[in-house]
């Protein structure tokens, strides 16, 4: 069923899909298309979620699920490759679903998780974060040997971090939350990179000495401001048990430790 779907998405999907012009001179936008059908793209998002219901309900068994995914793979790159934004949301819905179903990632999959760093990358759609977070989350928690193996893997993760949590409050979309969920994908380093990346705990901590000592600006929403602030201090305490020399040592070194200690009593 899953090769009779992919099948017959693929057969049709270059067909359904315009290349953004306007944009295809430029670095930002120069591979993004988009659907030149509503119906179209309506076939294509209920198709995915018919594929989600596949993943759900028949990969409870190992060698399905490996199935399914070896299946799938094409589908996922295809859609990444072509930045296609229309669907991206439904499309890594699945990659979530059957990484985590599976709990391993396979040397295949890597190629999406390629894909997916750069549809996320500061030039192309770092919007996107909230949708592909746990996606990552799922790479790192379950492929975090290959990822520590690899070295451009780390750099490009935090690349698309320090993006978004440079974001301003009027960046144009919901920065905050954005900013949650690059915190979600720093605490998955953190747990399951431990004792591996000494080398980025500084970097870490900058980041949320930067939300945490200017967290009296004015906030839209004043509640995810002040849950903002709580997650900042979350990853500070998470930096504090993966090492506390190098925390320690980092924050009294920047003048930051009294800081943070009052924001956190």
């Amino acid at each position: 069923m899953t090769v009779i779907l992919r099948t017959s998405f693929l057969n049709w999907f270059e067909s359904s899909l315009t290349r953004d012009e306007e944009h295809a001179g430029d670095i930002i936008g120069a591979n993004d298309y988009y659907f030149n059908d509503t119906d179209k793209m309506m076939a294509a998002i209920a198709l995915l979620e018919t594929l989600e219901t596949v993943i759900s309900q028949m990969c409870s068994v190992p060698e399905t699920c490996a199935r399914v995914e070896q299946a799938l793979i094409p589908l996922f790159l295809v859609v990444l490759q072509r930045r296609l934004s229309d669907i991206l949301s439904e499309t890594v819905s699945l990659i979530e679903s059957i990484t985590y179903k599976r709990k391993e990632i396979s040397l295949e999959m890597w190629q999406v998780f390629n894909e997916l760093l750069k549809v996320l990358s500061p030039d192309s759609l770092p919007e996107f974060l909230p949708d592909c977070s746990t996606t990552l989350e799922n790479f790192v928690s379950y492929g975090a040997p290959v990822l520590l193996q690899t070295p451009e893997y780390l750099p490009k993760l935090f690349a698309i971090i320090d993006y978004t949590m440079a974001v301003a409050e009027d960046g144009g979309y919901d920065s905050v939350s954005d900013k949650m969920s690059a915190i979600d994908l720093i605490e998955s380093i953190l747990l399951y990179c431990r004792g591996h990346i000494d080398q980025v705990i500084p970097h870490v901590l900058d980041l949320m000495a930067n939300q945490l000592l200017s967290r009296n600006k004015k906030d839209a929403d004043e509640e995810m401001s002040k849950t903002l602030i709580i997650r900042s201090i979350e990853v500070v305490l998470n930096c504090l048990y993966y090492s506390a020399s190098i925390t320690l040592g980092h924050l009294q070194r920047q003048g930051w430790l009294n800081a943070f200690l009052t924001i956190w009593s």
